[in-house]
């Protein structure tokens, strides 16, 4: 495949996200993926290892583990733009072999991640507390969740070394296009009914926090207004926020 800019000459550079790019797997309903740890850590064994054509991938470019000896261009790097099964994982990068993908050119009227679009992700960690007893009482159905202690494995429950060091829970909340606010007002709604377990789970050693993945074709802006935000402040939750799009 030669890959080349759209005629109308606004797509970014070559290396970040070329949102109308689509890559898909390439016989075979699912393929293995490399997801980075975070998003600039340069480790590539986040736990999820399989991805299929329901997820949403964005073409980022072609990438060799050596800079210095011949490049073949063996995995193609991509932005995991949307998942339904895992929305946690989206905004994270990942390799995958590029002679196992194909590609679709996606017109700018068809792409639901243009001009703007966010999903919301309700994350807790806590040192001793078991995943169920969070998951009973906010009563949410989490995408991702895991006690201390456990085995490590995959969201295949493929075994991965070692054991989880924090209990850990991501439930989504929503996702959405153009306005994020009216999504973290739904999401407080729901979660204010348990604010004293949130407050206590914050207090003896727990994290509590949305993640925002905010994702944008060239720029874009979201205002949290003063009385939302001491909303969050009165249940313990911080707001990671990570904006994902073309260069600004």
């Amino acid at each position: 495949m030669i890959v080349g800019a759209p005629s109308d000459g606004d797509a970014p550079p070559y290396g970040e996200a070329q949102h109308w790019i689509r890559v898909l797997p390439s016989g075979a309903p699912s393929l293995r993926i490399m997801l980075n740890r975070e998003l600039s850590s340069g480790y590539w064994d986040y736990p999820l290892d399989r991805f299929d054509a329901t997820d949403d991938l964005r073409f980022v470019r072609y990438f060799d583990w050596s800079d210095i000896e011949r490049r073949d261009h063996r995995y193609v790097m991509v932005l995991v733009a949307g998942s339904a099964s895992h929305p946690e994982i989206v905004g994270k990068l990942g390799l995958i072999e590029s002679h196992h993908v194909t590609y679709e050119a996606i017109p700018p009227e068809d792409d639901p991640v243009s001009p703007q679009r966010f999903k919301i992700s309700f994350r807790v960690t806590h040192p001793a507390w078991v995943a169920e007893q969070i998951i009973e009482t906010l009563q949410l159905v989490p995408s991702r969740a895991w006690t201390v202690d456990e085995r490590r494995s995959t969201p295949a429950d493929t075994p991965l070394d070692g054991r989880w060091d924090r209990t850990y829970c991501c439930f989504p909340m929503s996702a959405g296009d153009d306005d994020l606010e009216p999504g973290i007002e739904a999401a407080l709604d729901i979660l204010e009914a348990h604010g004293d377990f949130i407050r206590e789970l914050t207090s003896s050693g727990g994290t509590a926090e949305f993640f925002v993945g905010l994702f944008v074709e060239v720029s874009g802006a979201c205002v949290l207004p003063p009385d939302m935000l001491r909303r969050m402040t009165a249940l313990n939750i911080s707001l990671s926020l990570d904006v994902y799009g073309g260069p600004h």
